[in-house]
């Protein structure tokens, strides 16, 4: 066993970790694969749009999945039922293994043609520097999902700090996560080297671009370039238009608005307003107290604008009524409706647990950084951290300028900006929010339970039962 264990590897290194058939993998001539190989370099060479691991996994499709799992299963068992530990299923103990020294299950074996055997009509949404964004519909039910495909480590350099590990938090996250406030998860595989995720489409977009509509990172409007199912498996699609519209916005923090976008922007009514903080606290409640997570990127661009159900469903099956759905949000939005709009928190890729040391990575967008050098202990000031963001967040969505001084001399010197841009009955809660040690910042908890919040909660608190505590004994000092 330990010999064909060595002959298997020995075939896999060779083919340079491409997806090749079982009739080459298993072959008794190691001389015959080496020249296959070679010869489908040979033909790749020729043909400058296909990714060499999807080629290779559609040329060579000569047996099918079962029979290749099942002799993969026989040669090398512990790598078929290799477990995977979901980081956010267990208390987080200090001094254990984190999760870039934990073993991750991606190996081209488990590489499959999910995407274009399931889903037609793939668009680009958006492209970021760690990820692709793709609207598609789903062959069978006709529902329409958004389609995150992470790019793995050794396909992007990273001199910014992503990593494979990093990649998996939003899945793991999100498969435990069930909230009406959190974006819906339906699934993930490995394609093509990537990690694709299944997620609910959004029918509102993001709410930064309703605040900011006039900064060029919304696509919505435009004929969508469409792909076929070939470039999408290779992640060789590209579009001039294609900008972040949902997860992820990748320039929004580097780039301050203009003065003509100030002048334009739209800030949310006093209801609506109390609405998205409702929703982001019952969200944040949730995750802090049920799964002792943190999100560790608030902001607007990850903040989803849905339609309640059946509504959303039904927009979703449809054919070219995505516009007319995202058209309706706004227009609600604009009159200061929020009847059959839910905010929803997405792009979970910084995830972590709760007092989990995170020296070294980078935290997210440094507008809705506190200082980090924040004495309270580790899980208070990782929660905090998502309440200052809330904060800021609040403070952008009833249009507060963000301009780099604003939110520097924040940080820097705990001035506050001018408040006046938020309702009454707001500007206690932010000015809490903002204060400069987590310690002293109201939680999720204390702000659910405020008369103010209760009336626009999509979950009771008392329906919230805690699973995974923060108040576990590792917070303490």
């Amino acid at each position: 066993m330990e010999q064909r264990a060595l002959h298997l590897s020995t075939r896999l290194s060779q083919s340079a970790n491409l997806s090749m058939s079982p009739r080459l993998l298993f072959s008794p001539d190691t001389n015959n694969v080496t020249d296959s190989v070679s010869d489908q370099r040979r033909r790749l060479s020729l043909v400058d749009d296909f990714h060499m691991h999807s080629y290779l996994s559609i040329s060579q499709q000569t047996a099918s999945t079962v029979e290749r799992y099942a002799k993969l299963a026989d040669v090398c068992p512990d790598l078929l039922n290799r477990p995977t530990v979901n980081r956010f299923m267990t208390p987080f103990v200090p001094g254990e293994v984190s999760g870039e020294e934990r073993p991750i299950t991606i190996d081209p074996v488990f590489n499959c043609n999910n995407l274009a055997g399931s889903f037609s009509n793939i668009s680009d949404i958006s492209r970021t520097r760690l990820a692709v964004l793709y609207k598609a519909r789903h062959r069978l039910s006709g529902v329409l999902y958004c389609l995150k495909r992470s790019r793995c480590e050794f396909e992007v350099e990273r001199p910014f700090g992503g990593s494979s590990g990093e990649m998996l938090n939003e899945v793991q996250a999100l498969a435990l996560l069930q909230h009406p406030n959190i974006i819906r998860f339906y699934g993930s595989w490995h394609e093509a080297d990537s990690i694709y995720t299944q997620l609910e489409f959004c029918l509102g977009g993001s709410l930064f671009h309703f605040l900011h509509p006039d900064r060029q990172l919304d696509t919505s409007e435009a004929i969508p370039r469409t792909f076929s199912p070939m470039d999408l498996v290779n992640g060789n699609a590209t579009s001039k238009d294609a900008a972040s519209e949902q997860h992820q916005q990748p320039d929004d923090c580097s780039t301050s608005p203009s003065s003509t976008d100030a002048a334009r922007r739209t800030g949310l009514a006093e209801k609506a307003l109390l609405v998205l903080a409702a929703h982001m606290l019952g969200a944040l409640y949730y995750m802090h107290t049920n799964w002792s997570m943190v999100h560790g990127d608030v902001k607007p661009s990850n903040i989803l604008i849905q339609l309640t159900r059946p509504e959303a469903y039904l927009a979703s099956t449809k054919e070219f009524i995505e516009l007319e759905a995202k058209q309706h949000c706004h227009k609600l939005l604009h009159a200061g409706e929020t009847t059959g709009i839910l905010f929803k928190l997405g792009d979970f890729g910084r995830a972590s647990r709760a007092g989990e040391d995170r020296d070294g990575e980078d935290l997210g967008d440094g507008r809705y950084l506190p200082r980090l050098n924040d004495p309270s202990p580790p899980a208070r000031a990782a929660t905090g951290r998502d309440m200052y963001a809330l904060g800021i967040t609040l403070y952008d969505a009833a249009g507060g300028p963000m301009s780099p001084s604003v939110w520097e001399r924040l940080r820097e010197t705990d001035c506050l900006p001018d408040l006046s841009v938020l309702p009454n009955s707001l500007m206690s809660v932010v000015k809490g929010l903002l204060r400069p040690l987590a310690q002293d910042r109201p939680t999720a908890a204390e702000l659910v339970n405020c008369p103010l919040f209760r009336p626009f909660l999509t979950v009771r608190v008392e329906d919230v039962t805690p699973q995974l505590s923060v108040d576990s004994d590792y917070q303490t000092e």
